[in-house]
């Protein structure tokens, strides 16, 4: 019984994790989401303040090295 259960409980974790793991978009949602990939647009405030704060953190803490 042990093994009938592990096992049947491992079939349904694996099974769970394919299920959420794979992403299924429409025609629409794909061309959308290659368009943002290739073409995706300039970087806006928040990001560039964030890569300069990141920029910052990693150069104090390259010197502590």
């Amino acid at each position: 019984m042990t093994d009938f259960v592990l096992h049947s409980a491992e079939v349904a974790a694996e099974r769970t994790i394919q299920d959420r793991s794979m992403l299924v978009l429409s025609a629409r949602e794909t061309e959308a989401f290659v368009e943002a990939i290739l073409n995706p647009p300039p970087p806006g405030r928040v990001l560039k303040n964030a890569a300069k704060h990141y920029k910052k953190h990693r150069e104090a803490t390259a010197d502590k090295k």
